[in-house]
């Protein structure tokens, strides 16, 4: 090795990006994707115990691992991406 001897070389570098996502993040991202539902159903012609159900809900703040909500004709649908959410948030809303 010689003292004070700088070498240099000029060489192309290919970089290649691969963008992922987490399970979760794709999970939510694709259609139809969930692992559990909550259904809560109601037949009457009036619909205040949802309204109720709905101010429980943003109150506490108990939407926020719903990936997905669907209204049906009599009620509905909560959807998880994990099962012991769901059952989490059918807790709440027995116990509401």
């Amino acid at each position: 090795v010689y003292s004070g001897v700088i070498l240099q070389q000029v060489f192309v570098v290919e970089l290649v990006i691969h963008n992922f996502q987490c399970t979760n993040c794709h999970m939510v991202a694709a259609d139809n994707t969930w692992r559990a539902v909550v259904q809560c159903r109601q037949k009457v012609d009036h619909k205040r115990t949802f309204y109720l159900l709905e101010q429980l809900i943003l109150k506490y703040k108990a939407h926020t691992q719903t990936v997905s909500v669907k209204e049906v004709p009599d009620g509905i649908d909560f959807y998880f991406l994990h099962k012991n959410h769901a059952l989490k948030f059918q807790d709440f809303v027995l116990s509401s």
